[in-house]
């Protein structure tokens, strides 16, 4: 399956609390965004294998350079 695939920007705590943010891939599946972490290989090109879903109200449209959106809920960084 094929998914247009868009930068989106992400605050995360670590395990110690402090704050990073980290620029991470973004799919729409059936209009519910989703942060990809992690892509695996496969016949047809490529599927996400580690994925968050996020909550529409707290993403934005980005006019930055490196990002299309910007997620502004903090997230426990997971582990991949």
């Amino acid at each position: 399956m094929a998914f247009a695939v868009f930068n989106v920007m992400i605050p995360f705590h670590r395990e110690d609390l402090s704050p990073v943010r980290m620029l991470v891939d973004l799919i729409f599946v059936e209009a519910i965004p989703y942060a990809v972490l992690e892509w695996e290989r496969t016949t047809d090109g490529r599927a996400p294998s580690f994925i968050i879903k996020l909550d529409p109200m707290h993403l934005r449209k980005d006019l930055g350079p490196k990002s299309d959106y910007l997620y502004q809920q903090v997230l426990k960084q997971p582990r991949v």
